[in-house]
């Protein structure tokens, strides 16, 4: 018995394969001619090969071909700042795409003259309620000729999908594309995951092909950073629980210093007060010699005494000026933060509790190379800052 669900599903698809076919959406090479004019009616809009990025259709299969790997190609484009078909810059995700839905431009049976449809299918996860995508088997896609649309001859096309399958083969993921790093379902679990930025270009770091050292994306698929450096995972996760844990201890120690300053209203100002009124006894007291030399020497001490308090005073200034006006309310809280987050830690199973406690302290961790093997600063930004400026 067909349910409605279903029956909307396959309506939905004949409405997919319409549009593809009355040229709807554009890929990379392509785009859709103005109506023109047919007697006295109007022809509806076609879909016709754009030349000059039909050209760089070409390319890219030519050079993949010859053994030029796709971070090479991709790197070369954005060094000669060529577009990106959404604009922005190229990356290997673009061309590689996923071998079991048949996407990526070098995937792209329409460089071949076939318009393919019914690739996937949609769902509704009935937990989250959110619109998913299951890839559909070959046999169940669409295909239709369209040899005007032809970009790239069949040996062409046939070689550089034979290079793909080797690819796909020397390390399938579970979507049959390959993996230029270890596998998610491999990777150790890190409370970082998500946060590390690079500080040069602002761009994502993610684990590398070492499969325990993060490294700027930018830089590995785009060619657009020059950091080059690699950090490992774990070794940044035990300095940034490090750095959490000194800025807390240091805010608290000014939040000290600064709660005995004022009880005990130990100022310049009013250091500077109290030796006035010194000065002002010994010219009005009118005693022997004798007298006013023992007064000179407890006024003396007395500067020397406000001299190491203003000294004092300005090493406690600068310590305190990053802090946050209202740090008396925020660093019982942060404390109690940082108390649940070494909690999670030591507890074992899932690092997903650490992670989400983390959050209420840092939003990313900013990471700046600097010259010395491994050598780089480390920059924490979020509601930590509340608490101290680093």
């Amino acid at each position: 018995m067909t349910t409605d669900s279903t029956r909307y599903a396959q309506d939905k698809v004949l409405g997919l394969v319409g549009s593809v076919r009355r040229g709807d959406g554009c890929a990379y090479g392509y785009w859709l001619s103005g109506p023109a004019a047919d007697g006295r009616r109007f022809s509806k809009p076609r879909k016709v090969v754009l030349t000059g990025e039909a050209d760089v259709v070409r390319r890219i299969f030519q050079e993949y071909a010859s053994g030029r790997s796709l971070r090479q190609i991709v790197h070369r484009f954005n060094l000669e700042g060529l577009p990106a078909p959404r604009g922005g810059l190229w990356s290997a995700a673009m061309l590689l795409g996923s071998g079991s839905r048949g996407t990526g431009l070098l995937r792209n049976k329409l460089y071949i003259g076939q318009i393919v449809t019914n690739k996937q299918r949609y769902y509704r996860d009935p937990t989250t309620g959110r619109r998913r995508t299951r890839p559909n088997p070959a046999d169940a896609w669409i295909v239709e000729e369209a040899p005007d649309l032809r970009i790239i001859d069949q040996d062409l096309w046939n070689a550089v999908q034979a290079r793909l399958a080797i690819t796909s083969q020397r390390r399938p993921d579970s979507s049959g594309s390959a993996v230029t790093g270890p596998s998610r379902a491999m990777r150790k679990a890190s409370l970082i995951e998500g946060r590390v930025r690079c500080g040069l270009c602002d761009g994502a770091m993610s684990i590398g092909a070492t499969g325990d050292r993060l490294v700027c994306l930018n830089f590995r698929e785009r060619g657009t950073c020059s950091n080059n450096r690699t950090v490992s995972q774990d070794h940044l996760q035990g300095r940034t629980i490090r750095e959490l844990e000194l800025i807390i201890e240091r805010v608290t120690e000014i939040h000290r210093m600064d709660h005995r300053f004022s009880i005990e209203g130990a100022t310049p100002e009013t250091g500077n007060t109290r030796n006035a009124e010194l000065r002002r006894q010994l010219i009005s007291t009118g005693k022997p010699p004798s007298v006013s030399e023992d007064l000179h020497s407890l006024l003396q001490a007395a500067e020397n005494l406000v001299a190491e308090l203003k000294t004092a005073w300005l090493e406690f200034q600068k310590l305190k000026a990053p802090c946050s006006a209202n740090v008396e309310e925020v660093l019982p809280f942060y404390a109690t933060v940082l108390a649940d987050f070494d909690e999670c830690l030591t507890a074992a199973g899932s690092t997903e509790p650490a992670q989400l406690v983390l959050s209420r302290l840092v939003d990313t961790i900013s990471i700046f190379p600097r010259p010395g093997r491994g050598a780089y600063t480390l920059q924490l930004l979020g509601p930590i800052n509340l608490l101290l400026a680093r």
